[in-house]
Order: structure tokens, then sequence, then C-alpha cells
């Protein structure tokens, strides 16, 4: 994590298992799957065609939003 908040685990033989029983969870989780690597694509895109400034307050913008917080504790250091 790199912003603090909270997590659930989830050991990968009791998510297979509850996939296999549950057909909306596996549809639910296939399609965050899709959404997923949409956004990585988006990434590799934006990396590719936009300035470091104007990659760094996209990510500013999507860590404010995951965060649900104005303020979130970053140092320079983790941004260097």
């Amino acid at each position: 994590m790199q912003i603090p908040g909270e997590a659930f685990c989830v050991s990968r033989a009791a998510l297979l298992r509850a996939m296999t029983r549950d057909e909306n969870l596996r549809t639910l989780l296939l399609r965050y799957c899709q959404w997923l690597i949409s956004q990585i694509a988006q990434t590799a895109a934006c990396n590719r065609l936009h300035s470091l400034e104007q990659r760094y307050c996209r990510w500013l913008l999507i860590a404010h939003h995951n965060a649900g917080s104005d303020t979130f504790a970053l140092t320079h250091e983790y941004f260097a």
C-alpha cells in the first residue's frame, strides 16, 4: 500500500472455492480484471504520450480519488 487505509486478505484457495460456487462473484471479478487491464493499457499510453508533469498530475488525481480524502501522507523521497 502506498497510502494508509484498510484492506482485506483472502487466500487464493478460498477465493477459487468462492468463485466456483458463486457465479455472480466470478462475473464481478472477471469484470474487475477487464477494467484493470484497460487501466494498465491507458497508463502505458499515458506514459508514452504525456510529460512527466502530466503523468504526475494524473497519479495525484487517482491517489486522491482512491484515498477518499483531500490529504494523504507521502514523502518527496517516495516520489523521487
